[in-house]
């Protein structure tokens, strides 16, 4: 009977050392498993930030080459602008140039017509009513650049350009007296 309970002591003794074997093996697995299951949420977070991460590298690249490409357009544009400066310069100059040649022209014009009404008052001091209305054509009259009619000194639309040439030469052009000013 000692054999009898040495043999049931050794076999409880073996099923409960299976029991406890097999449980703390059920132990390690579970262990396991949560440690594993931690680590797929790190590895997944890891994945979804180098995901955001590929997808931020993306878009500064695309970003990037936006940014090149607008230098180039601000570039190109910039030297257009500079070139068209340069020709808008240049037409102001030759416009300006033009301006003081007509101006010069119109004054010559001017001058050289003073002597004559110098001379046709003098004649109109000595001779019939005809002249005198020669003489009154010889005053000076003011036009623009522009406009098709003469005008007196102060006049209100004589704003944007003023050139003084005489009454008669006025006349010779086909302008005809403002209505405002009455010259």
């Amino acid at each position: 009977m000692k054999k009898f309970f040495k043999t049931k002591y050794r076999a409880v003794m073996a099923v409960v050392l299976s029991l406890l074997v097999f449980s703390a093996y059920g132990n390690i697995v579970q262990l396991q498993k949560a440690g594993n299951q931690q680590q797929v949420k790190e590895l997944k977070a890891d994945l979804k930030s180098k995901e955001e991460y590929d997808s931020l590298r993306e878009e500064y690249s695309s970003t990037l080459s936006q940014k090149v490409d607008y230098e180039s357009d601000y570039y190109d544009l910039s030297e257009e602008y500079d070139e068209l400066e340069e020709k808008y310069n240049g037409l102001n100059e030759k416009q300006n140039q033009k301006e003081e040649k007509k101006s010069a022209a119109s004054y010559d014009t001017a001058s050289s017509e003073a002597p004559s009404a110098a001379v046709s008052s003098y004649s109109s001091n000595h001779s019939d009513d005809s002249d005198v209305t020669d003489s009154s054509d010889s005053y000076s009259v003011h036009i623009t650049k522009t406009g098709d009619k003469y005008h007196s000194a102060g006049c209100q639309y004589l704003r944007q350009s003023d050139i003084v040439i005489t009454k008669s030469e006025a006349v010779q052009r086909g302008l005809d007296p403002c209505s405002k000013c009455n010259p």
